[in-house]
């Protein structure tokens, strides 16, 4: 029974053997496998229009801080990709002329020089019953919104006047089109002060005065009670703010408190004014007189003759663009005297008056 019977049988060896075979088997399917994908991602590479590496042609390789050299010249036949457009030019705009504003935005100009050659596209003036600075600031975007509408890059105010009778105010705007400039002859002629007269009626109020009498070493003088008159004048405006002309004018009612006749004077004027004398807004201006004097006494008084010379400041204000309103103080000085036989008799007039009055430019 010993010798027949056999134990099991051991395959601990044989399994060892196997195992080791099976893992190196395994290896070399992965290494195979591996190579086999190399091969065919270098055959795939150029069907797909890529271009693999070639071996180096010699020398060094290039540094990582080398400059990338220039790009080929393309070969005849092929098309190169089109240069950027360069953008244009901005329009440009008159001499003188700033540009435009923001988005919808107009120039304020205040120097006609300055829109001189640009397209002349009309005014217009417009009115507001708000009164102070939040109607004329209401009144200047209105009229920014014509010069919108009517394609204007700059505008220039002119004619800002507050309207007596009713406290409303008047705003008028000139546009223009400074993106096309004009040719030098086609430029309309800038505004010239050397060509422009104006005339002026004045109401005047003689509310403080004197009238001096002198017979050889006796001389007597007296105040004047209240006396009106009127003048007109006609004026040169030579430069922009110098004015030459002619200023007569009649005083009426002049005698003291006790007296129950009057003198009348006539006077004849030359006068200049400087300051600013025309334009937007209040101006204001100087002057000086001088001329010949005639005082008209009752009765069977002569009348006296002499020179007067007077001097004086005054304020004006535009109510249009051709009309404007002004207000005067000013003294004039008489050097009357009239003769009766041989005896001389002065009889001058010292005089302070207060004129209001309404002018227009021509």
């Amino acid at each position: 029974m010993a010798g027949g019977i056999r134990g099991p049988r051991t395959s601990g060896p044989r399994c060892t053997s196997t195992s080791a075979r099976g893992v190196f088997m395994s290896f070399a399917r992965v290494r195979v496998s591996l190579v086999v994908c190399a091969w065919l991602a270098s055959i795939a590479g150029p069907a797909r229009g890529q271009v693999s590496p070639g071996p180096p042609t010699g020398g060094a390789p290039a540094a990582p801080d080398a400059p990338i050299p220039p790009p080929a010249p393309t070969p005849p036949g092929s098309t190169a990709a089109p240069a950027p457009e360069t953008p244009p030019a901005a329009r440009s705009l008159a001499p003188g002329a700033g540009q435009p504003g923001a988005a919808g935005g107009l120039v304020e100009v205040t120097d006609p020089d300055a829109v001189r050659r640009c397209r002349d596209l009309g005014e217009e003036a417009i009115d507001t019953s708000r009164p102070g600075a939040r109607g004329r600031l209401g009144l200047r975007e209105a009229l920014k919104e014509i010069g919108r509408a009517r394609g204007a890059s700059h505008i220039e105010y002119a004619g800002y006047v507050v309207l007596a009778d009713s406290n409303a105010q008047r705003e008028r705007g000139h546009f223009y089109d400074c993106t096309i400039s004009m040719p030098a002859a086609a430029a309309p002629p800038l505004r010239s002060f050397a060509t422009r007269t104006s005339y002026t009626g004045q109401i005047d109020v003689f509310p403080v005065g004197s009238l001096r009498a002198k017979l050889d070493t006796q001389a007597l003088e007296g105040d004047t009670v209240t006396a009106y008159g009127v003048s007109g004048s006609f004026e040169y405006i030579v430069a922009p703010g110098v004015a030459l002309g002619v200023n007569p004018g009649v005083v009426l009612g002049l005698k003291g408190p006790a007296d129950t006749t009057s003198d009348t004077e006539y006077d004849v004027r030359a006068r200049l004014r400087v300051g600013k004398l025309v334009g937007d807004g209040l101006g204001a201006h100087l002057y000086a007189s001088g001329g010949i004097s005639w005082l008209v006494m009752p009765g069977d008084a002569p009348t006296a003759v002499g020179a007067i010379v007077g001097f004086g400041a005054g304020v004006s204000h535009p109510v249009d663009s051709s009309t404007f309103v002004t207000l005067e103080l000013g003294y004039q000085y008489g050097f009357q005297s009239a003769s009766v036989g041989t005896v001389d008799i002065e009889a001058a007039s010292r005089l302070f008056h207060i004129g209001l009055g309404i002018g227009s430019y021509l």
